[in-house]
């Protein structure tokens, strides 16, 4: 039934995430947390202050939505939030990776994963990818920390 909601082109939406609904968003999904290093993760991420250069992105798949890409306004709530700095010319470095305790699937892992393909030429390199274990997402971390 999920293929039937999936509007045609990329399996991604993404738009910028404000930066002041963050602590309150990030508190939240770590309230939704059943284990604790991803609840101490995502409230530890929801108290630090984003640096100057970094760009938060909100992502999520596109069931129910009626396309894929870039969104100027949020279309719905985030599945996940990338905090990512442009440090270099080709370089995109993704500084975390935080994603709903409650909405976590592969339809979110598919739509993280093809963003970061869609930004080629630049390379997506993350900088943590141990981080990545708490959401079961180290192949993503592996596979992305090289800088392919």
């Amino acid at each position: 039934a999920e293929e039937v909601d999936r509007p045609p082109g990329p399996c991604y939406a993404v738009w910028i995430a404000r930066r002041k609904d963050l602590p309150a968003l990030l508190t939240a999904w770590s309230e939704k947390a059943t284990r604790d290093d991803m609840k101490s993760f995502l409230k530890g991420l929801g108290e630090i202050e984003v640096p100057e250069g970094w760009a938060v992105w909100a992502v999520s798949d596109t069931v129910g939505l009626n396309s894929g890409g870039f969104y100027m306004v949020a279309p719905r709530t985030p599945q996940a939030i990338i905090f990512m700095e442009n440090s270099a010319e080709k370089i995109n470095n993704v500084r975390h990776i935080a994603v709903n305790p409650e909405e976590f699937g592969i339809g979110v892992e598919a739509a993280i994963a093809e963003w970061f393909n869609s930004l080629r030429p630049k390379k997506v390199i993350i900088s943590r990818p141990q981080e990545l274990k708490v959401f079961g997402l180290e192949a993503m971390g592996a596979f992305f920390s090289k800088g392919l």
